[in-house]
């Protein structure tokens, strides 16, 4: 069982399914069957983001284990990267030593990331970085007001929360 708590919601993962609550109402709360969890993923992610809200995604954090494969590629150079975290306007990776003084904040690249079958190519820009973690932000998933990320990256997020919820139960 897992419990964590977003703004004014508990959110507590059981065998079976989530339940969320009011944090200052306990008796205020809804059940989601484990059956329905994808569907609810799916949905969630497909709601529209107001304005204001457009650089507040979630970010999935990713483990070593789940096998996500990423490389930064700029100036002709190819480096491997260890992704911490990702959503669908930006990835957190890091970088070997040697390659990490090459990027400043402002740099343009090109990312790709691996996951199971598939291959997601996607431009990015060093938007923060501090000691060997880089946060890139993925400039083409943000039309003016809007965030419209490829599908591709919708399917990585949804495809890794996945992957979280099945080995919490």
């Amino acid at each position: 069982m897992w419990k964590k708590v977003i703004g004014d919601l508990v959110f507590a993962g059981t065998e079976n399914g989530v339940t969320i609550e009011a944090v200052t109402d306990p008796d205020c709360s809804l059940n989601i069957p484990t059956s329905d969890l994808d569907s609810v993923i799916d949905f969630l992610i497909s709601l529209d983001q107001p304005a204001y809200n457009k650089r507040q995604f979630f970010r999935v954090p990713i483990q070593d284990s789940y096998g996500v494969k990423v490389e930064v590629h700029v100036g002709g150079q190819i480096m491997p990267a260890i992704a911490k975290n990702v959503s669908v306007t930006g990835i957190l990776v890091q970088l070997d030593p040697d390659d990490a003084v090459r990027l400043r904040v402002g740099s343009k690249l090109h990312v790709v990331i691996e996951f199971e079958d598939e291959i997601i190519n996607v431009d990015a820009v060093v938007k923060r970085h501090e000691n060997h973690d880089f946060g890139l932000f993925f400039p083409k998933s943000m039309t003016s007001e809007h965030v419209q990320p490829a599908p591709a990256l919708n399917r990585l997020i949804v495809r890794l929360q996945r992957l979280i919820l099945a080995r919490r139960k």
